[in-house]
């Protein structure tokens, strides 16, 4: 249940358009709605195989579903890694930096404690995408 919602929502995710990220050149997703209350977001994500992010940050914490591929999550806050693949979740707290490496093309849900926001904490001030990622 949405808490932010008092009506019933539905669609075909499929017939959403991909879209850049803000912020996050490399990166697409499909929104599927902000919570009005919160402000959180609840979105279809994809990255190509070999992208990486590099150490960031977000001001609300957010977790991720893998749909399909996997990923190396790498919190370096904590201290600890984790390899997502089909069907894994993972519970990223707000400020935690953590730096993100796509082991195959991979699709996740992403939903948000809050307004979405993107923080480099690396001179490396973007996605690396290996040239001819699809």
């Amino acid at each position: 249940m949405c808490l932010g919602h008092s009506e019933l929502i539905f669609f075909d995710t499929q017939t959403r358009a991909w879209e850049e990220v803000p912020g996050v050149k490399g990166a697409e997703w499909k929104v599927f709605q902000t919570d009005p209350r919160t402000g959180g977001v609840q979105a279809l994500v994809k990255f190509p195989a070999g992208a990486m992010e590099p150490p960031h940050h977000h001001t609300y914490g957010h977790w991720v579903y893998v749909q399909e591929g996997a990923k190396v999550v790498e919190n370096l806050t904590q201290g600890k890694r984790f390899i997502l693949s089909n069907g894994m979740y993972l519970y990223t707290p707000a400020p935690d930096v953590h730096r993100v490496t796509y082991l195959s093309r991979c699709t996740f849900l992403f939903v948000s404690d809050g307004p979405f926001d993107f923080f480099w904490d690396s001179e490396q001030q973007g996605v690396i995408i290996p040239e001819g990622a699809e």
